[in-house]
């Protein structure tokens, strides 16, 4: 590195890190504001109406190689009511959420099936589901209370069809 670029950098290195600091933010309240705009946020449901609630969550998008790699790690909020599962990453990450394929207001109807898959470390639920496209979709939870969360979720599934 030239002896002038480091002499800048060192001189002016509180100001280089605001810089970096507002970009950051402006870049992230701008896909924030760009994702609410779409329509892809939600209001959670009202907790009167809750059978399932868990706010650290963990889990990923089967959709492509990229959410696959990605996904949220004790970020997610799982809220299932008698008509419809939520997923979503709580904020701050709910930014990033629809770039990672994890924000779905899934009607019951829509769940085509639920089943328990085996990692090495964890067990997930696999929820298989069509978009309102009809697009067949993928998505693996990993929840601290598994059983509680497939039991409801079966249960509220056997109940809606």
């Amino acid at each position: 590195m030239p002896q002038e670029l480091k002499t800048f950098i060192e001189a002016h290195f509180f100001q280089l890190w605001l810089l970096s600091l507002g970009w950051v933010v402006v870049a992230f309240t701008f896909k924030f504001f760009w994702h609410r705009s779409k329509g892809r946020f939600f209001d959670d449901p009202s907790t009167s109406t809750l059978v399932f609630s868990e706010t650290f969550a963990s889990g990923r998008s089967l959709k492509s190689w990229r959410t696959r790699l990605g996904g949220a790690s004790n970020c997610l909020k799982v809220m299932l009511t008698h008509d419809r599962l939520f997923i979503r990453p709580f904020f701050p990450f709910l930014i990033l959420g629809p770039d990672i394929d994890l924000v779905h207001s899934i009607p019951l109807t829509n769940i085509e099936s639920v089943g328990q898959k085996s990692g090495v470390f964890l067990k997930s639920i696999r929820i298989r589901f069509r978009m309102p496209d009809g697009e067949s979709r993928e998505i693996d939870i990993m929840s601290k209370k598994t059983r509680q969360f497939e039991d409801a979720l079966s249960e509220a599934i056997r109940k809606r069809k």
